[in-house]
């Protein structure tokens, strides 16, 4: 889970100006069927009353654009994170192979 502070401010003139951060988190969710995806979060006012929490998914049909907004906000830090994932899943993949082998 990637822990996220989200602004809220409001968008024209009010009779007060509240600007808050809220705790906000980006994690994967599975559902039945081996089908995953990521999911934003964040609740409004969480020990008060008149709460509300937001939430939207990111398919996985949406990652390479998702990939290319990375590339684009910052591509250094963008290649360092794809190089970490595609070592993490090569070791998973080895230990996977390893489990399948002494398991034959």
């Amino acid at each position: 889970m990637l822990k996220l502070s989200i602004t809220q401010s409001p968008l024209k003139e009010h009779s007060y100006f509240a600007e808050k951060t809220l705790a906000g988190s980006l994690q994967v969710v599975r559902v039945p069927g081996d089908f995953r995806f990521l999911a934003l979060s964040f609740v409004t006012n969480p020990d008060g009353e008149r709460s509300s929490q937001f939430s939207t998914g990111i398919d996985p049909k949406q990652f390479e654009e998702l990939a290319r907004m990375m590339m684009d906000a910052d591509p250094q830090a963008a290649v360092r994170a794809f190089g970490t994932a595609l070592q993490t899943a090569e070791v998973q993949r080895r230990e996977s192979n390893t489990t399948q082998v002494v398991a034959a």
